[in-house]
């Protein structure tokens, strides 16, 4: 019968300690947040040209959404390649699905015969710029305590 002598170090709660996160990711990771926060405010923007010089900046609207997803994306699998706190990568989940449903919250309700639901739209938006900008702040604070990083 084998036994495995293999000596796993840990932390003062009992667990593995996380492995350091990855500075250069850490800081790509940052400007994505960043850039995430910009293209929200130019959002807001486009969303509010259309309602008031034309319809026809929804359209730049909508594709603009369709970048914000992309960022998203992208934002999420940088933080995992960056070793970030777990809970920092679930927040980047979370942010993607809110992305998702951005998108959701605009026709299907009107189809459904509940325009209401749509009024979430604005309200998801907030969420989606409060997410990456808290999240820039924390990775900021992470990249700036090297000793917690084993830097």
């Amino acid at each position: 019968m084998f036994v495995d002598t293999t000596y796993v170090e840990v932390n003062e709660q009992g667990r593995k300690p996380r492995r350091p996160v990855r500075p250069v990711l850490g800081r790509v990771y940052l400007g994505i947040a960043v850039l995430l926060v910009l293209q929200v405010i130019f959002q807001v923007f486009l969303a509010g040209a259309g309602v008031f010089a034309g319809g026809n900046w929804f359209m730049f609207h909508a594709i603009n959404a369709s970048l914000i997803l992309l960022v998203a994306l992208v934002f999420l699998i940088i933080g995992l390649f960056a070793r970030l706190p777990r809970s920092m990568n679930w927040y980047g989940t979370l942010l993607v699905l809110l992305v998702i449903v951005q998108s959701l919250l605009i026709y299907p309700p009107r189809k459904w015969g509940m325009p209401l639901l749509s009024a979430l739209h604005p309200v998801n938006a907030l969420f989606i710029f409060l997410l990456p900008l808290y999240l820039a702040i924390r990775v900021r604070q992470i990249l700036r305590v090297p000793a917690a990083n084993g830097h």
